[in-house]
């Protein structure tokens, strides 16, 4: 494994780790990533639509990327996800991580488009109707540390990320916000060019404000993009077939913790039907082992909008909702804990809002009580959520207080 600095990861949001994947490994690489961007482009024509050029998302993205390499690998092009199993990249999250849990979360890799785009927006990979108020996250990784890093691996060289350091554990500047405002597609003061060779990584906190500098078809770039979570969601690893025997021993072993996740998931939702505070904090504990208060603040904010999913898939008129609504709730965000509408189904209607109104203390701290909230650099238009904080401070302590005591 290589050296690792957490201290200086941990005050700069990211690390460079040079030399990541071997000269030989390198070219392995890339000739199986040829092969499944082959495979990925057969299916980007089958999926166009009217009017759409003949190779589908391949010609009209700014950004082509293969969401699920697991999904295309066979025997030949095994490394393709051993590259995320080796102890090299998972040897890093591990210790970088939380806790000494490093299942991976997403297998991608992305590519330049066939036409000229320029840049993108400066941005957070934070999508806050699913995550919550950067505050509290920012809190928890303070206190714990991440619960999931996110990587850049070029199999090219490639220049084409800028990140902010420091800004993953800070809301944006004033100055930032009026600039992001003007013109989020240009340089932002204190921006660093991020300067990867072929075979290096790039492993930071997906908090950290960030920027696509210039998407072109002048550059090949074939860049991996994924991650590693104390909380994988494995349940189909049937792809593994084509593995070594120790990387299907580790998504065996990843899929084992999905399933004690999703039940330590499930007490905690009880635990608030029953309103028993005592089951709550205990079932927390299950889900992250010494999480600290701000911690057990940021998982019961992702609980909460759990409990609005689940709340949401039990309604007798689902399919009356919005279709922006229903898409959303079908989704999985195994990094926050939405494990989807199977994970749902646990629950009767009934179950779903006694839950749901168990929540609603937090839930009037999180929502904005006047119109939509929009702060620049996230993932994300106006939503009626605060982006930045709660509406008034709001600590582990303040959950449940109102419910009656059980004694």
């Amino acid at each position: 494994m290589p050296m690792v600095d957490r201290d200086q990861f941990m005050q700069d949001g990211y690390l460079v780790i040079r030399d990541l994947i071997p000269s030989h490994e390198l070219q392995q690489l890339r000739a199986s990533y040829d092969v499944l961007l082959e495979r990925q482009k057969e299916i980007w024509q089958s999926q166009r639509g009217p009017g759409d050029p003949p190779g589908g998302a391949w010609d009209t993205s700014p950004q082509p990327r293969i969401q699920n390499a697991e999904s295309l690998i066979d025997a030949t092009t095994a490394n393709a996800v051993e590259v995320w199993t080796s102890n090299r990249t998972r040897g890093v999250a591990e210790h970088l991580l939380s806790q000494p849990v490093a299942g991976i979360s997403a297998m991608m890799v992305m590519c330049n488009p066939t036409f000229e785009h320029g840049p993108a927006n400066w941005h957070r990979d934070v999508h806050p109707v699913d995550m919550g108020p950067m505050r509290t996250l920012q809190g928890s990784l303070v206190e714990n540390g991440p619960n999931y890093v996110q990587w850049n691996i070029p199999l090219y060289d490639d220049d084409v990320l800028w990140v902010i350091p420091g800004s993953h554990t800070r809301l944006n500047t004033e100055a930032e916000n009026s600039q992001l405002r003007e013109n989020p597609r240009a340089p932002l003061p204190g921006g660093v060019p991020v300067d990867l060779r072929a075979g290096d990584g790039l492993v930071y906190v997906n908090y950290l404000l960030h920027w696509g500098s210039d998407y072109t078809s002048r550059v090949l770039r074939r860049t991996l993009h994924g991650g590693h979570t104390t909380y994988p969601n494995w349940q189909d690893i049937d792809f593994t077939r084509y593995l070594s025997p120790e990387a299907r021993e580790l998504f065996g072993s990843w899929r084992t913790r999905t399933t004690a996740l999703k039940d330590a998931t499930e007490g905690c939702l009880r635990a608030v039907l029953d309103q028993d505070r005592q089951a709550y904090l205990d079932g927390l504990q299950l889900i992250h082992s010494g999480v600290g208060e701000a911690g057990q603040l940021q998982i019961t904010v992702w609980l909460c909008k759990l409990a609005m999913n689940v709340h949401l898939l039990a309604r007798s008129d689902f399919e009356c909702l919005p279709s922006d609504v229903r898409r959303r709730v079908q989704g999985t965000h195994a990094i926050t804990l939405n494990w989807g509408p199977s994970f749902a189904q646990r629950f009767t209607q009934v179950e779903a809002d006694g839950i749901w109104n168990g929540f609603s203390d937090i839930e009037r701290h999180l929502k904005c009580s006047d119109g939509d909230d929009f702060v620049p650099g996230y993932q994300s238009g106006p939503i009626p959520y605060y982006l930045d904080e709660m509406r008034e401070p709001f600590t582990i302590r303040d959950f449940g207080a109102t419910w009656a005591d059980p004694t």
